[in-house]
C-alpha cells in the first residue's frame, strides 16, 4: 500500500540521515493499469517523503524512453540494454548536479 511504502521509505531515509549519509530520491511511476486513484496516490508518496525529509526529489528516470519502443524490453515496461547506458548518463547528470549544489 502507498503507506506502507511511504513508512518503509521514511525508515531507510532515516537510517542514513542518522549516519550522516546524503539522500536522493527517485520519483518512481508504475504502469496506468493500477488505475487513476491508486497511481495517484503511489506517485505522491514520493513527493510526501521528499517533503517532509528535505531531500531532492529526482525525476523518474524510465520516462523519457518509455516513448521509444526500441528502447523498450518486449512487455512495454522495462528498459531494455540499449537503454542503458542513456540511463547511467542521465542518473550520472542528476548526481553531479546535486554535487554541485
Amino acid at each position: 500500500s502507498p503507506k506502507k511504502i511511504k513508512n518503509n521509505l521514511l525508515q531507510m531515509i532515516k537510517l542514513a540521515q542518522d549516519k550522516n549519509i546524503p539522500v536522493s530520491l527517485y520519483q518512481i511511476k508504475i504502469t496506468p493499469n493500477y488505475g487513476p486513484r491508486y497511481n495517484k496516490m503511489f506517485e505522491q508518496v514520493f513527493i510526501d517523503v521528499a517533503a517532509e525529509t528535505n531531500i531532492n526529489l529526482l525525476p523518474f528516470f524510465v520516462e523519457p524512453l518509455v516513448t521509444d519502443a526500441s528502447l523498450m524490453q518486449k512487455d512495454g515496461i522495462h528498459p531494455n540494454v540499449k537503454a542503458q547506458p542513456i540511463i547511467a548518463e542521465f542518473v550520472a547528470s542528476q548526481f553531479t548536479e546535486i554535487m554541485e549544489e
